[in-house]
């Protein structure tokens, strides 16, 4: 076992919110679930809040059709707890704004709607084994996030995991904040 994979795999293991596991995302499977989280106002910024399930689906099924791209489900004693993406930003409009390198993964996040008190720290942690995962495939050195500069918890969140401050870039959908994180600068 690699050193990466003995990082995800102790993050899975040691994770205080309850048995976590990954798994690969199904479009047909989980969209009932992920339908309803991302059609909730915290998940604005993904802007699917008027998709139907059906466009959600469609839109994951085109994106699972592009090379390096991967869709997980963080669950936590069965539950869906977290849905990460990793892809290429070379096949990515982000790739368009800055100089993607070979070494570089992109990545997405969102947590599900929380059903009972705040756990303190989950998403940081629950975001850590997404970055984990990143770090695990071969060759990735860096991993980049682009969420939407008014999205300022997901911005702060990134930055105490380590990320550059980043810059505002125009992507197709969004102004978004650029943000990179080394391998030598994760901490897991």
């Amino acid at each position: 076992m690699s050193a990466s994979a003995q990082t995800s795999a102790a993050l899975c293991r040691d994770f205080p919110f309850g048995a976590l596991d990954v798994r690969g995302f199904s479009p047909r499977d989980d969209i009932a679930w992920f339908h309803d989280w991302v059609r909730r106002d915290y998940a604005k910024f993904w802007g699917m809040t008027e998709k139907s399930p059906e466009a959600v689906a469609a839109e994951y099924d085109r994106l699972l059709a592009r090379p390096g791209y991967e869709v997980v489900v963080g669950r936590t004693d069965g539950t869906p707890r977290f849905v990460g993406e990793l892809y290429d930003p070379r096949t990515d409009p982000v790739g368009e704004v800055y100089d993607p390198r070979d070494t570089d993964r992109g990545i997405h996040f969102i947590a599900a709607p929380r059903t009972g008190p705040p756990q303190s720290g989950f998403t940081g942690r629950a975001l850590s084994v997404v970055l984990a995962l990143a770090f695990e495939r071969p060759g990735i050195e860096r991993v980049l996030v682009e969420p939407d500069h008014r999205n300022e918890k997901m911005v702060q969140l990134c930055r105490r995991l380590g990320f550059d401050a980043g810059r505002i870039v125009t992507l197709p959908d969004k102004q978004a904040r650029l943000m990179f994180l080394d391998r030598r600068d994760f901490k897991p």
